[in-house]
């Protein structure tokens, strides 16, 4: 499995959503059925944790996608900064866990409440 890096910008009072897809060495789809997702998004020079991501599964788990989201109502409590990282984990139900995903975020102010 490859890990990739892919770095985010969030809006402020935005509704947030990434969607990613996992494939093996061979290009097709990693079986992600009863596999749980978690992500955490945190301040790079203290490491508090600023928020955590919504995951789920796509409806077909064999196809390996999984999504990421954050409310809009959520993202207007968050503070505009430049500092932070998040990653996602998956757990298998065999026990297996891997961090596949990582990279930087960027939470950006709007002018419109």
């Amino acid at each position: 499995m490859k890990r990739d890096r892919y770095n985010i910008l969030i809006y402020k009072g935005e509704t947030f959503g990434l969607q990613s897809e996992l494939k093996d060495a061979n290009g097709l789809p990693i079986d992600l059925t009863g596999a749980t997702i978690t992500s955490q998004c945190r301040d790079k020079s203290t490491n508090a944790i600023l928020f955590s991501f919504s995951c789920s599964l796509s409806a077909t788990p064999t196809d390996g996608k999984f999504f990421l989201g954050l409310t809009a109502a959520a993202s207007s409590a968050l503070t505009p900064q430049k500092n932070a990282s998040y990653d996602v984990k998956i757990s298998w139900s065999n026990g297996t866990v891997k961090k596949y995903l990582s990279g930087d975020v960027q939470i950006i102010d709007t002018i419109t409440p």
